[in-house]
């Protein structure tokens, strides 16, 4: 099974090639994950944003592997 999972800032100039890309993933399973208030460079080392991102991950990846 092919799983996605996409994690974005709400405020990123990139959300909609993202938001194209994720569409267009040929998964089974498929998680978008937006996190609010955050900016492209937000997302990079500022709290709480790097750490609602890794939780998102971390509970994909124990979810489906």
């Amino acid at each position: 099974m092919r799983s996605t999972t996409t994690v974005h800032a709400e405020n990123a100039w990139s959300k909609p090639a993202s938001r194209e890309i994720f569409d267009a993933a040929r998964s089974e399973t498929k998680q978008w994950v937006e996190v609010t208030e955050a900016s492209h460079f937000d997302m990079y080392d500022l709290y709480p944003f790097v750490d609602e991102a890794s939780e998102a991950i971390r509970g994909f990846f124990a979810e489906k592997l």
